[in-house]
C-alpha cells in the first residue's frame, strides 16, 4: 500500500459518509429533520472511536457488519453449466418431384 491511498480508518468513515447521504436521499420532511439532529450530535464521537480504535479491531468491526449483510442478502443462484448437446448428423435427403 502506497502512501496516497487511504487508510482504513479513511475508507471507513467514506462508507459511513455514503450510507449517510443515501439515508438522506429517502427521507424527507420531519424524518430528515430528526435524522440530521441525531447525526450531528452522534457523529463526531462516532468518528472519534473509528480514528481511535486499532486496525484489527476496526477489521473485527467490519467483518461482523460484513457477515451481518451476508445473512441478510439472499443467496445467490448457483449458475448452472448447461452442456451443449451435440445434434445427430442428419442424412443428406433429396426430396424428389414427381411429376403427374
Amino acid at each position: 500500500m502506497d502512501d496516497l491511498s487511504p487508510s482504513l480508518h479513511d475508507r471507513t468513515m467514506q462508507g459511513i459518509q455514503s450510507v449517510i447521504d443515501r439515508v438522506f436521499q429517502h427521507v424527507q420532511g420531519m424524518e430528515k429533520i430528526i435524522i440530521n439532529r441525531s447525526i450531528q450530535m452522534i457523529y463526531p464521537r462516532l468518528e472519534q472511536r473509528i480514528r481511535a480504535a486499532s486496525e484489527d479491531e476496526l477489521l473485527t468491526e467490519l467483518q461482523f457488519v460484513h457477515d451481518l449483510i451476508e445473512k441478510i442478502m439472499p443467496p445467490k443462484p448457483a449458475e448452472m453449466v448447461i452442456a451443449k448437446k451435440k445434434s445427430k448428423k442428419r442424412k443428406n435427403t433429396r426430396l424428389i418431384c414427381r411429376k403427374k
